[in-house]
């Protein structure tokens, strides 16, 4: 999201699908009294040094709209991410390099 403005700590990966607002319900087609708009969206923000001696790293796999969903004026929109956690000092990392180490 762009600097100084609402949201702006927040990410969005860009969407490479139509807009998902405002449809006739029951139908594929745009009420044409409004101008269709990007109105469901998924913005998340990461703070990947938040914790002490913890770093996180998320990717984002997916960003796509479901448009054969049609009970609303609007379309779903679902996103699939991965997120990992890393944490070299944590117990239970330890004990599982611990397990590995001893193979």
């Amino acid at each position: 999201m762009k600097s100084g403005e609402a949201f702006s700590e927040l990410t969005e990966q860009d969407p490479d699908f139509p807009p998902t607002f405002k449809f006739v319900v029951g139908t594929p087609f745009y009420d044409h009294k409004r101008r269709p708009a990007w109105c469901d969206r998924i913005l998340y923000c990461v703070n990947p040094h938040n914790y002490e001696n913890v770093t996180l790293k998320v990717d984002q796999l997916s960003y796509r709209c479901h448009h054969s969903y049609t009970l609303s004026d609007h379309r779903p929109v679902s996103a699939s991410f991965i997120i990992k956690v890393f944490c070299p000092s944590c117990p239970s990392m330890l004990a599982i390099h611990g397990v590995i180490k001893n193979m």
